[in-house]
């Protein structure tokens, strides 16, 4: 195999590969990219077995060819060369690759070795890609992290309603919990509702620079493409808890915080004042101090108290209900206001103790709903 590109363009390619390898894989081809050339048509394709990420480029005086190259190595080598055209050239178990002054001589493994993507039967859609990415940036933080807990790291893709074509997408830790509805957004037809792997869906949620994406589905994956990228993932097999039972009617919720925009410039605006308000008291906060809301009529006192001092801020609120205090983690509180941009924020409160929902556009099928922290005092 041989061929030569532009090194930007390279680098972007095996840069967005890469995102299929996993630090201490369960074998060792599993550490390398996937390099396929054909027509001038270079594909690169990581995987753990679970994840497959590829993507494409076209390149120049190429001849046909494959490899499985070292992935960490590869990628820092070709980070440090100079802008302009690469050559990468295979002959027996090395490659080289030539960057003006610079040579770099990989050892190789046979991309023989290199497992097979798996083929699947999928039922394929193709939606606009803005509402989708951002819908999944707002929601998939909420998901759990620990791998002993394998349905929770993943998100819940619904068909909620048949009639208007609406897929509700939700992610939970157990101790928050996001949800998203995105009407007239019709999932390929499957015979039930899916959980799609959180790892592949935060990387899905980082593509830039692409209008339409196509979705496909089987009984046992799913796959994300748009432009020169491409994720397939595993379907994680489980039952999903039954969150409906967590969410009262917006009107059962006898206790509510508004927080508007306080002037014409996005730093002034209710979510980007409450954010900074959280960020100011974490300051003097240690990594599990919670941070206190106090609410009353006109004013939102924030706070917390560590062994290094303690911290305090206030802000002009529109509050309705009885007075209380309320304490969060601060990371999941400031991950939900970050996921309800807008002019205005609003929380909903049951009482001290009992999940409080974060929603920001009143007109959006959005919300966060979050656990409360028990204090003393």
């Amino acid at each position: 195999m041989k061929f030569t590109c532009d090194r930007e363009a390279l680098l972007n390619t095996v840069t967005t590969a890469n995102k299929g390898v996993v630090p201490r894989p369960e074998r060792p081809i599993l550490n390398c990219i996937l390099l396929e050339l054909a027509d001038n048509t270079l594909t690169a394709t990581a995987t753990d077995q679970h994840l497959w990420v590829r993507a494409t480029m076209q390149v120049s005086d190429g001849t046909d060819g494959a490899l499985a190259i070292p992935a960490r190595y590869f990628v820092e080598a070709l980070r440090t060369c100079d802008p302009g055209a690469v050559t990468i050239e295979a002959a027996d178990n090395k490659t080289t690759m030539e960057s003006g002054r610079a040579k770099f001589v990989f050892n190789h493994l046979k991309a023989d070795d290199y497992p097979q993507m798996q083929v699947s039967d999928f039922t394929e859609t193709t939606v606009q890609s803005e509402d989708f990415l951002d819908s999944l940036k707002r929601v998939v933080n909420a998901r759990s992290t620990d791998e002993a807990r394998t349905v929770l790291t993943s998100a819940l893709f619904a068909s909620e309603n048949e009639d208007d074509n609406s897929l509700r997408l939700v992610c939970t830790d157990s101790y928050r919990l996001a949800l998203k509805d995105l009407r007239g957004f019709e999932l390929p037809s499957v015979e039930k509702d899916i959980l799609v792997p959180g790892r592949a869906l935060e990387e899905v949620s980082k593509l830039v620079g692409v209008d339409e994406m196509t979705i496909g589905v089987s009984s046992q994956h799913v796959f994300f493409s748009a432009g020169d990228s491409y994720f397939m993932t595993q379907l994680i097999d489980g039952d999903y808890p039954k969150y409906k039972n967590l969410i009262p009617e917006q009107d059962d919720y006898p206790n509510c915080l508004h927080i508007s925009g306080d002037g014409d410039s996005p730093e002034n605006q209710g979510q980007a004042r409450l954010k900074k308000a959280i960020s100011q008291v974490r300051i003097m906060a240690g990594p599990d101090t919670p941070v206190k809301l106090k609410l009353e009529k006109e004013k939102l006192t924030l706070s917390t108290a560590s062994d290094h001092g303690e911290s305090i801020t206030e802000l002009d609120v529109n509050y309705e209900g009885e007075e209380m205090t309320v304490a969060f983690n601060p990371k999941y509180l400031i991950e939900g206001v970050d996921a309800c941009p807008g002019d205005e924020i609003a929380i909903y409160f049951l009482d001290e103790l009992k999940p409080a929902v974060l929603r920001g556009d009143p007109e959006e099928d959005f919300l966060y709903l979050l656990m409360p922290v028990r204090v003393a005092g």
